[in-house]
């Protein structure tokens, strides 16, 4: 599923041009937009997202699992620290659903 949607989003990158020039889909956001964009791409580590999210194409619970795949593919091979490995995915869960709403919210102006 993820990565269908990173294959969407590149897609999308291609057809507006994006792949060239990434500054050209921030310079399109307005403040509140950018600002939730950046919130967004450092606690998901990943602009791609960060935009895909601005731009309506990734749903909270995708947007939560990318910004996991590292961590939970570590959780695998050697299993949950208690105490440390949870509380940074409910750090992360806070810090990705506080802009995802704010966007949602902006979008209602």
């Amino acid at each position: 599923m993820v990565r269908k949607h990173f294959l969407e989003y590149k897609q999308y990158c291609i057809l507006h041009g994006y792949d060239k020039n990434l500054g050209q889909p921030f310079a399109e956001l307005d403040d509140w937009e950018l600002a939730a964009a950046e919130q967004l791409a450092s606690s998901c580590k990943s602009v791609c997202a960060a935009l895909m999210v601005v731009k309506g194409r990734l749903k909270l619970e995708e947007v939560l699992k990318i910004a996991r795949i590292e961590e939970d593919d570590q959780i695998e091979k050697w299993g949950l620290v208690e105490g440390g490995h949870d509380i940074d995915i409910a750090d992360a869960n806070v810090r990705i659903s506080a802009p995802f709403m704010f966007l949602k919210l902006i979008l209602l102006r």
